[in-house]
């Protein structure tokens, strides 16, 4: 078994880790995840104006801002 020791140090509320690794060790964490589909029921609800042709355009982004799906609103039924 390796032990290797983490000093949490306390900074005015900000917590702080430093890992004192032996000599020549390293660890290195890895995790695989799966891809799973999901599906999204979403409804558009304007409120003060008139929906237009093109006027919005909706997004769905990653944690870091990469796009997986983007929809420009092409046309509005008549209510």
């Amino acid at each position: 078994m390796l032990v290797i020791p983490v000093v949490v140090t306390d900074n005015n509320g900000m917590l702080t880790a430093r890992v004192d690794y032996p000599e020549n060790r390293t660890f290195q964490n890895e995790y695989v995840y799966f891809p799973v589909l999901v599906t999204l029921n979403l409804k558009t609800v304007l409120t003060g104006m008139q929906l237009t042709t093109g006027a919005f355009e909706f997004k769905l982004e990653g944690a870091r801002g990469e796009k997986f799906y983007v929809v420009h609103r092409i046309f509005y039924p008549a209510f």
